[in-house]
């Protein structure tokens, strides 16, 4: 991608004679050190590889010589209509846009299929391919996708959309891919709770029977069912071997060790050696056949799927969580749930088979004791009755509750200590932080220590029940055993039974109790599970969007066939009547009125707090309007790119391409270059050990290295190299020195120019126009715009209450009149009062 001297002097030369851009000849031309920048970056090869290997969508390249041929004759590009759908199950289908941008003469054609993601086909949707074909003139196609209602909650679910096999046409290079995103508005874990968690009041649904709804949804999950009834199944064989070993035990002693003659005539074998050999293999083969269902049923690992399920669930619902909901959920409480909630109800739905197998033992342990032993069936009832007796008086009459509250302030505790630890420092602070986490520490020691100790006299009092059941039974039926009544074999089998009763009556009340500590972290994580989404508000916003697309398109496809350019150029982006209010009353943002053509330059004006902000997150979509409609048109993609630089914990090179999915390491060079551009040598440097392999994906190795001005530049750089087609800078200028700002309008220009910053001129009229908005607080700033939007106040009466907003116009950009603007609007803030 390229920019050679003779197009720096071309575009310097078009920008003087520009009739709404008045920049003097001193401040428009570009420093030395830019133009040297772009002229040794001529051999940056073209975007041809869109693949890459760790993003959601794997799609090989669709670049060709025939492509670059056709995108430099300017003509048809395919492309979704927007980057995300919006599909609600309970409309039962969607259509998806697909949009014929550039010239519309003559026929064109691509394939359309769906494939999964997170939602699967023949459970959310019907696998849907077909051809679309666009004739002359037809901007615009629609394919219906058939959504699958089964009645099984999940959170926000996805699966892809692809166009490929282009003919007479090519594929856009961004928008060939898209994702549906499926609204379900179901609520977890079933609808019979639908009105109690829609009120979010979780507390009046009976514990039991949320249990019972989870464990079915859970029961419905991919894979979950089968794998819950073969480990139920599985788990049984444990009671048959008992069984086995019960009775191998009582022939052992009655039979095998009986040195009378009677007792030859039961021997299995026909020596007493083979009998024990029989005998041994009998408590050894068994168990070798546990043992391997053991390392099975690890290999299935039902917990760590249930629990990578729910994880899954709850983090997919959160990201798509309205504000109010976020507000509500703070990001320690989601820590919390993910990393220890979601895996305690887990464990709670696994305890499940283990008090069925529990249950089976004690089953086949009485029964043996009715059976075998009936003068011990009193000893043996008497320690599970006694159990439950003991575990219902202590349910009624103690409560002692986790200290999951106690958790929560402290992580949040920790997690402010950690963000702000500067400010801590710069305050001398420390010593009352470290009392606040002393405090918050011991609050969670205090409530661990006392259930424990709850705990441990409770399950002390249960240990009492079976020396004391083998007591009675061996006082009152010894005798018996000497004067021959009852085997030997048989007395000391039920001395062992009723000791493996009492054992396992205490093992199910301990199941019983982890089961019931489950309900109140599971009302939590439901409550979070059924939080409001934007999903819905995003639909109704996009189809407007769409609407009132399709509307401009036909008014504008008539002439633009005529003209042989691209109707969906000409589309504007506009505010119509936006207002924002925080509160009935308090106004914002009010009757905001924007309309301005891609492809322009629009710089917004006003004081601190007047709004700027505000406007440019509507524009960006990161905030919805209370009133009026905001118009981007749909397949556009808009960055918002904040006044204070964010990066992720990830690699350089993976924090530069967060906006490009198919980006390939033939991009690396332009990238790069880019990097250059904007002077940034050290990251240039630090890419090239990432491709050597001594790069360090923790990124506070890698920032550590850049200054602050620097970073400010690498959040420019990942904005050009996503290339959005609408460009929202918040301040860009701030941070730079007069000769460093001059480079960054410079190269802002250039990317508005090319359509996007050092890709191949010869296709520009391929790509869609760059609009760039930028705010800035600073009137010598202004040079590159052509458009300017004023941000004034405006009173709002209210009743009998009057109180400030803020409105914007837009005007044709006149350099002159922007000192005066811009005192004006200060007078105004200043007299007013600002607020944002």
């Amino acid at each position: 991608a390229v920019a050679s001297t003779n197009t720096i002097m071309a575009l310097a030369s078009a920008m003087e004679s520009t009739a709404l851009v008045r920049v003097e000849n001193s401040e428009c031309t570009m420093s030395n050190r830019v133009v040297s920048r772009l002229e040794s970056n001529d051999s940056v090869p073209l975007m041809r590889g869109i693949t890459r290997d760790d993003s959601d969508f794997e799609e090989d390249a669709q670049g060709s010589d025939d492509e670059e041929k056709q995108m430099r004759d300017g003509g048809s590009v395919v492309q979704f209509s927007a980057p995300v759908y919006y599909g609600d199950l309970q409309e039962g289908s969607i259509a998806i846009g697909i949009a014929r941008h550039g010239s519309l003469v003559g026929r064109s054609s691509c394939k359309f299929s769906t494939h999964d993601y997170s939602a699967k086909a023949g459970f959310e949707y019907k696998t849907t391919i077909s051809e679309v074909v666009f004739e002359s003139g037809e901007h615009t196609k629609f394919v219906e996708v058939p959504l699958i209602m089964n009645g099984i909650w999940n959170a926000t679910l996805e699966f892809k959309l692809h166009v490929s096999e282009p003919a007479g046409c090519t594929l856009g290079a961004y928008l060939h891919t898209g994702r549906v995103k499926v609204i379900d508005n179901t609520h977890f874990p079933s609808q019979k709770f639908a009105d109690a968690l829609s009120r979010d009041d979780v507390s009046s649904i009976g514990g039991l029977s949320l249990f019972l709804d989870y464990c079915k949804w859970i029961l419905r999950q991919e894979g979950m069912g089968w794998k819950t009834v073969l480990c139920g199944f599985m788990d049984q064989l444990r009671n048959i071997y008992l069984v086995m070993v019960i009775w191998a035990d009582m022939y052992f002693v009655n039979v095998v060790c009986n040195s009378s003659e009677s007792a030859e005539k039961h021997l299995i074998m026909s020596t007493r050696q083979g009998t024990v050999y029989l005998l041994a293999a009998i408590h050894i083969v068994p168990f070798a056949l546990l043992h391997i269902w053991d390392w099975a049923k690890v290999k299935l690992d039902l917990l760590g799927n249930l629990t990578a399920t729910l994880q899954k669930a709850l983090f997919r619902k959160y990201l798509n969580y309205s504000e109010v909901s976020k507000d509500n959920v703070r990001p320690e409480i989601l820590q919390l749930a993910i990393m220890q909630e979601v895996a305690t109800i887990a464990s709670g739905y696994v305890d499940t088979l283990a008090l069925l197998v529990t249950a089976g033992n004690l089953a086949i342990n009485l029964a043996f004791i009715m059976i075998k032993s009936p003068r011990g069936v009193f000893q043996a009832l008497a320690v599970p009755v006694l159990v439950a007796m003991w575990g219902y008086f202590r349910a009624m009459c103690y409560n002692v509750a986790g200290p999951r509250v106690e958790m929560a302030s402290l992580s949040h505790f920790t997690a402010e200590a950690c963000m702000e630890e500067g400010l801590i420092a710069s305050f001398q602070i420390r010593p009352q932080v470290n009392a606040g986490f002393s405090k918050r520490a011991d609050a969670v020691r205090t409530k661990v220590n006392t259930k424990r100790a709850f705990l441990m006299n409770t399950d002390f009092v249960l240990e009492w029940l079976s020396p004391l059941a083998i007591g009675a039974y061996m006082v009152f039926h010894t005798m018996e055993v000497v004067e021959g009544v009852i085997p030997l074999g048989r007395f000391l089998a039920t001395i062992a039974l009723i000791k493996k009763i009492g054992a396992d009556s205490v093992r199910f009340y301990d199941t019983i109790n982890e089961i019931a500590a489950t309900l109140p972290v599971l009302r939590h994580v439901v409550s979070m599970m059924n939080r409001k989404t934007d999903l819905t508000r995003w639909k109704d916003i996009m189809r407007q969007r769409h609407g009132t697309n399709a509307t401009l398109m036909e008014q504008a496809s008539a002439e633009s066939i005529t003209a042989g350019s691209s109707p969906s150029d000409s589309l504007p982006i506009s505010c119509t009547n936006v207002e924002v209010s925080v509160s009935a009353g308090t106004d914002l943002l009010k009757d905001v009125n924007v309309n301005v053509p891609q492809g322009s330059i629009v710089i917004l004006r006003g004081p601190h707090g007047s709004g700027k902000n505000m406007l440019m997150s509507l524009l960006a979509s990161r905030t919805f309007p209370t009133g009026g409609e905001i118009f981007v048109p749909p397949h556009l993609r808009t960055l918002l790119v904040p006044a204070e630089p964010r990066f992720l914990h990830r690699s350089l090179l993976e924090n530069l391409t967060l906006g490009n999915p198919h980006f390939h390491k033939s991009q690396l060079p332009r990238l790069k270059a880019i990097l250059e551009a904007l002077s940034l040598h050290n990251a240039v440097r630090l890419l090239d050990q990432e491709e050597l392999g001594l790069g360090n994906a923790n990124v506070w190795k890698w920032l550590m290295h850049l200054t602050s001005s620097e970073r400010h530049s690498l959040a420019l750089a990942r904005a050009f190299m996503m290339n959005p087609e609408v460009l929202l800078l918040q301040r860009p200028f701030g941070h730079y020195q007069p000769e460093r700002r001059a480079e960054i309008e410079t190269l802002i220009f250039e990317h508005r120019r090319n359509r996007g910053l050092l890709l191949p001129k010869e296709s520009v009229s391929s790509r869609r126009p760059r609009t760039v908005f930028f705010s800035s607080d600073d009137s010598k700033l202004i040079d590159p715009a052509e458009f300017i939007i004023n941000m004034k106040p405006v009173d709002v009466k209210n009743s009998s209450i009057i109180s400030h907003a803020w409105t914007a116009s837009v005007e044709p950009f006149d350099k002159g009149q922007a000192q005066n603007v811009h005192d004006q609007l200060n007078r105004g803030a200043e007299t007013r009062g600002g607020r944002q």
